[in-house]
């Protein structure tokens, strides 16, 4: 909080700001500085959430006062005009998001020109954890990880970064819960301030400069019907509802056509009974390691322009990661989109 609290967003009393993912805490409920804006627009997923908020926030009194409207939207579109609002604040919220350069567009629509983006997220590739051949953050709630490096890829093809720094939120796994060494917890905290690419968690502000990017990233799913499945193929279920697919002998596969688009996104499930799977997509062969310690999502990303309907075999390897206790593939879903 201290550290969204000293990025030079400028004076914002006379400004439209949006805070997404807000949950049931009411307006941007880590970044009171921006209750000073002359409108607050909050949104969530969760209609039980934006219930709450909206409960809360008449029941407060907050310096935006009467000037409030909560709305629900999963950050795939969002239920604002082209140029309404000068800033959005999204706190760890795009990791949840089910494809973020859609979410990213969407922020720069809404965005009038010269408008800012705050957001914080979770840093996978923390030197914490990288040190340790360990992801970060993985959990169901999170769809899309980021690493620094890519979060930046991301954010830049829309904005232009003006503010990076970094806080460690995390002292690792177990010892998370246990330390009650609280001197060393606000030491480490800070550590990396300077130095987000090492960081457990990033917080980034930038700025829409270019008003004129027309990329949409609208997405379709592959219709599970269109998936072929060669071999056993065990469907579970997951505790938050889903069901999922999981091959794991040699000579199993999933199968399907990818029609023509601008990129498509296989997700898969991992865990620590997770192992190796290889992708091929026509031509361009890709092995994934599916490990993680934890059970959470693992996006696979492939970016090329497709013209023609193109070929896609999941199959498991049989091999793993040292740490893994099996070599599973397990397969949630596929879209494709469109820029």
């Amino acid at each position: 909080m201290a550290l969204l609290d000293g990025l030079n967003i400028g004076d914002i009393t006379d400004k439209v700001c949006l805070d997404f993912a807000s949950g049931s805490w009411g307006f941007a409920c880590m970044y009171p500085r921006i209750h000073h804006c002359k409108f607050a627009y909050g949104m969530d997923i969760s209609q039980r959430a934006v219930d709450l908020s909206i409960e809360l926030t008449n029941e407060k009194s907050f310096p935006f006062g009467n000037n409030f409207e909560f709305l629900r939207s999963d950050g795939m579109n969002i239920p604002l005009p082209d140029a309404s609002v000068d800033l959005v604040f999204a706190g760890e919220a795009i990791e949840h998001i089910r494809f973020p350069k859609r979410f990213l567009r969407e922020c720069h629509r809404v965005l009038r020109d010269g408008g800012q983006l705050v957001l914080t997220t979770p840093n996978s590739d923390a030197l914490l954890y990288r040190t340790q051949g360990e992801l970060y953050c993985v959990g169901l709630e999170h769809f899309w990880l980021f690493s620094y490096r890519d979060l930046r890829e991301f954010v830049e093809e829309f904005f232009s970064i003006e503010e990076a720094c970094g806080f460690n939120g995390s002292l690792f796994f177990d010892l998370d819960k246990t330390t009650s060494d609280r001197p060393a917890c606000v030491s480490w905290t800070n550590l990396f301030a300077d130095r987000p690419e090492d960081a457990t968690g990033v917080i980034m502000r930038a700025r829409k400069t270019n008003p004129d990017i027309r990329r949409d990233y609208s997405i379709t799913t592959i219709d599970a019907r269109e998936v072929a499945v060669t071999g056993a193929m065990q469907v579970l279920d997951l505790e938050i509802g889903l069901k999922v697919q999981m091959i794991h002998e040699p000579g199993s596969s999933f199968r399907f056509t990818c029609p023509p688009c601008s990129g498509f996104v296989l997700n898969f499930c991992c865990h620590k009974w997770s192992g190796h799977a290889q992708i091929t997509a026509g031509s361009e062969t890709r092995t994934v390691d599916l490990y993680a310690r934890d059970l959470g999502w693992r996006p696979v990303h492939f970016a090329s322009e497709i013209s023609n309907p193109l070929a896609v075999e999941i199959r498991p390897l049989g091999t793993k990661n040292e740490r893994s206790l099996n070599a599973q593939v397990i397969f949630l879903d596929s879209f494709t989109y469109r820029a």
